[in-house]
Formats: C-alpha cells, structure tokens, sequence
C-alpha cells in the first residue's frame, strides 16, 4: 500500500486517485494543499491532474488558494495568510510600473490603515523596499487603479492629495 502524507488523506478523492495510480505522489500532495483550503476545487484539480503537467497542477493550486483571500476583508493591520496568497499572485513584482524587483516586497495600504482600519487586497499593493520608502518618508504615491502603476512625487497633478474636489 502507498505511503500517504496526512493531508492527502485527509481528502478521500484525493488518496483514491492516488492509490488508483492516476496522480503521482508529488501531484497528489499539491492538489491535496489546495483542496485544504478550498474545498470545492477537488474534481476540477483531480480533473486537470490526471493530464497536466506538475507545474501546472501546482500553478493551478495555488490560483485557487490565492483567490480564497482576495475578497476577504481583515480588521487587523497586516494582511492574513490567504491574503498574502492572493496578493503574491496578484503581484510578484513590486507594483510600480517599470519596477522588475520580486525581492524584498512589502505589502502596504493604499489608503492608510489608520484610516480603514481594515486590509484588502484591493487596497493593497506590493513595493518593493525602495518604492516603500519613497511612499513612506517622501509621500510619493500611486497615482489611483490597480495593478501596476506609476508612482509619483507629492507635487505631481495626478498624486491623489491633488484631485480636485
């Protein structure tokens, strides 16, 4: 008999397939992380890894992990886990446009979490250490949307403390 991780059996169509021979033990696992988290991605991810490639049963886990955090809306000031997921997805390099950093990202409030006292991902961006600082010490901003942006110096027509009202 096959050597089963707890999570993997703890999703019963998970160890089915695996012990059926249809997944390989590394595929087994991925799917079996994902279906801990969100439940209703089991037949869908069994489904695409029965043919798919590990690397993309592993980019598809984690899609569906990321997106259990994407709506939540938290009352503590850093993010949660899930919200971590869903914003590393959403953003693997820092969020200034034209900035290729992946290291070093901090995750911080567009609008201040002072203010909201609350955090969302769409509320949220992830700069890199330099972008950060400019933000923090020189109150440059990104100019409003999401996603990568640019950002500006407080004396730019498009920072937001400079929309009319």
């Amino acid at each position: 008999m096959l050597e089963t991780s707890q999570r993997v059996a703890e999703q019963p169509k998970v160890e089915q397939a695996l012990r059926a021979g249809e997944l390989s033990a590394r595929k087994a696992e991925l799917v079996a992380s994902a279906v801990e988290v969100v439940p209703d991605a089991a037949d869908g991810l069994l489904e695409l890894a029965e043919t798919a490639p590990l690397a993309k049963v592993k980019e598809e886990g984690l899609r569906a992990k990321a997106s259990v955090g994407r709506d939540e809306t938290h009352v503590g000031r850093a993010p949660t886990v899930a919200q971590k997921a869903a914003l590393w997805w959403r953003s693997p390099t820092c969020d200034v446009l034209g900035c290729p950093r992946t290291q070093r990202l901090e995750i911080d409030h567009d609008t201040g979490w002072a203010t909201t006292h609350t955090t969302r991902v769409d509320d949220a961006n992830c700069l890199c250490d330099h972008h950060h600082d400019l933000k923090t010490y020189f109150s440059w901003a990104m100019v409003e949307g999401s996603g990568p942006r640019e950002m500006v110096p407080p004396d730019d027509p498009r920072h937001p403390k400079n929309k009319p009202n």
